[in-house]
C-alpha cells in the first residue's frame, strides 16, 4: 500500500517536471523598453534617466554595485531620438527627484 502511493506521487511529480520543460522559453524572455534621448532642456528633470556613450552603444549601470568604466555597461541600440535596450532598465537607470519645489535636482536615493 505504502508503495503505491509512493509511486503515484513519484508519477505526478515526473509529470509536473515534463509539463514544466515543455513551456516555451519565450514566455520567461525579458521585452525591450526604449528611452527618448533628451536633445532639449525640459521644464521638469524628474523622472529615470540613462548615461549614455552614443559611440559605443552602452550606458552606464546605475546599480553602481561595482564601479568600473568597463564592465559596468550595458549594451543598447540608439537610432533617431531612441535609446532601446532589453528589461533589465530598473538596474541601469538613474531617477532625478526635484529638491522640495525648488528647481533643483538631485539623483534620489529613496525612490
Amino acid at each position: 500500500m505504502k508503495s503505491r502511493s509512493r509511486n503515484k506521487i513519484l508519477s505526478v511529480l515526473l509529470i509536473l517536471a515534463m509539463v514544466i520543460t515543455m513551456m516555451p522559453t519565450i514566455a520567461f524572455a525579458g521585452t525591450d523598453v526604449t528611452y527618448t534621448k533628451v536633445t532639449e532642456a525640459p521644464e521638469d528633470w524628474s523622472g529615470e534617466y540613462l548615461l549614455v556613450y552614443e559611440e559605443g552603444n552602452v550606458i552606464l549601470d546605475g546599480s553602481l554595485e561595482t564601479i568600473d568604466a568597463v564592465n559596468n555597461t550595458s549594451a543598447v541600440t540608439i537610432s533617431d531620438n531612441s535609446i532601446t535596450m532589453d528589461d533589465n532598465s530598473k538596474s541601469v537607470t538613474i531617477p532625478i527627484c526635484e529638491i522640495q519645489k525648488s528647481k533643483v535636482y538631485n539623483i534620489c536615493l529613496d525612490g
